[in-house]
């Protein structure tokens, strides 16, 4: 989630005042100078995220679907 140093505080803001998880599982390089929050969020699709994230954070949201592989599932490419 890219924002503006400009825009980042605004961004926690309304992150804190949704009440919801999210503040909590969103990783920050903020204080690195690299204003990006880094998340793992389980959600239905795209939209759904999105409708999670801060104003400033929405147009400017990646979303990529995730998984896990289990070693059998890695053994099983190998075969492909």
């Amino acid at each position: 989630m890219p924002h503006t140093k400009e825009t980042c505080l605004q961004s926690l803001d309304e992150m804190a005042e949704k009440g919801s998880d999210l503040l909590g599982s969103v990783w920050f390089g903020c204080d690195m100078g690299d204003h990006t929050g880094y998340a793992l969020l389980d959600a239905d699709d795209e939209h759904e995220v999105k409708d999670m994230l801060p104003n400033p954070m929405i147009n400017t949201a990646r979303v990529v679907e995730v998984k896990r592989h289990t070693p059998e599932e890695v053994r099983a490419m190998h075969q492909m």
